[in-house]
Parts: structure tokens; C-alpha cells; sequence
């Protein structure tokens, strides 16, 4: 695992079924994966271990592939320019030639 070095989190991964990012969220005292990241559920470092076992359930139950930690600010702010992007899908206008 690659050393985390932000104090607040959320989860992020790809959906099995279309592929499409999503992240942690909890809606009814259950965690959900939900395509905005403003939905996120804001992580403590301490607070890792919480939600660990239940992303890796997820996992091995093909709900999502691939989930990591994020960074984020305080406020809920992403970091990292890729995972903004990630956030907000496409961002070209995309038209197949059929």
C-alpha cells in the first residue's frame, strides 16, 4: 500500500458492472458507491480501518475494482489534478463514428 500522507480521505474505484468511477458514500447508515465525489464520505486517517474491510468486501463481491484512497482537504477538496479529473468523467465531447 502506498504511504498516505494527507490526514483526510474518501474512496474511490471503478464500478464492475459499466466501469464508471465512484466512490464511498453512506445514505441510511449503509455504505453505497455513488458516481459524485461530493457525496463522498469524508475519511480521518484514524478512521481507515472502518471502512477498510467493507471496500475490500465490496471488491471480492464485484461490486468495484480497484479502490484507493484519495486525498482530499479538510473541506473536501480533492488534491491531486487526476483525481479531480477522475471525479468529473469525460471531459471531451466524445462521438463514435458509427
Amino acid at each position: 500500500m502506498k504511504k498516505l500522507k494527507g490526514d483526510y480521505f474518501i474512496y474511490s474505484a471503478n464500478r464492475l458492472k459499466d466501469g464508471k468511477v465512484v466512490f464511498l458514500c453512506i445514505r441510511e447508515r449503509k455504505t453505497i458507491w455513488n458516481e459524485s465525489s461530493k457525496n463522498a464520505l469524508k475519511i480521518k486517517r484514524n478512521e481507515i480501518e472502518l471502512y477498510e474491510n467493507q471496500v475490500n468486501r465490496d471488491e471480492r463481491n464485484c461490486i468495484i475494482i480497484g479502490p484507493y484512497l484519495v486525498e482530499i482537504k479538510e473541506n473536501g477538496e480533492i488534491i491531486k489534478l487526476r483525481e479531480k479529473i477522475r471525479s468529473n468523467g469525460l471531459n471531451i465531447n466524445y462521438k463514435e463514428n458509427v
